[in-house]
């Protein structure tokens, strides 16, 4: 009896899952045959942040949601909600393959791992965004009507959203956009 009634706890508890993760890349090309060639083609061609200047690298992410309601005794409430996190990043890539390996080449690479590791935090607050976001409209009271709870989950999805970005601009100035942890030929 014991058993069956856990069973009836656990699959009574509203799931929470992950939300979906799209991620894309895309390139700019850059050549040169010294570490200064490749920085100001950098400034050159990089993509803008926010900040309105061309950095070596970019990342930009954004959450999506998506709820099915349930209506009874005249109120609505949010019954499930998804969330899609999106990512793109864009990434210097050599227009020429080197001939010869040399310190350039380790350069690039230690660049690009930098590079991959200060992603890595965005896309960790991205998630947190998602996951935030599912759990904040999944704990909505419920309301008179469901546009009513539309319009209070897309209020509270909006200020996470805007305080979980603050969070990645805040690192990306702090950390110079990844300069002060090697995302630099320099």
């Amino acid at each position: 009896m014991r058993f069956w009634c856990l069973i009836v706890l656990i699959l009574g508890v509203e799931a929470s899952a992950e939300p979906l993760y799209r991620k894309s890349t895309n390139y700019y090309f850059v050549k040169g045959s010294s570490a200064l060639m490749l920085m100001r083609q950098f400034s050159e061609k990089g993509p803008t942040g926010v900040d309105g200047e061309r950095h070596i690298f970019a990342t930009q992410w954004e959450v999506q949601w998506k709820i099915k309601y349930q209506q009874d005794d005249q109120k609505c409430k949010p019954g499930e909600v998804t969330t899609i996190v999106g990512m793109t990043t864009t990434l210097p890539k050599r227009s020429k393959k080197p001939e010869k390996s040399g310190e350039l080449e380790v350069r690039w690479a230690n660049m690009l791992a930098a590079i991959k590791r200060h992603e890595k935090f965005h896309e960790e607050q991205a998630r947190r965004a998602g996951n935030m976001i599912e759990q904040a409209i999944l704990g909505l009271e419920p309301g008179l009507s469901c546009d009513f709870v539309k319009n209070a989950a897309s209020k509270v999805a909006n200020k996470i959203l805007r305080d979980q970005h603050k969070v990645s601009r805040d690192y990306d100035r702090d950390t110079n956009y990844g300069a002060n942890r090697g995302i630099t030929l320099l």
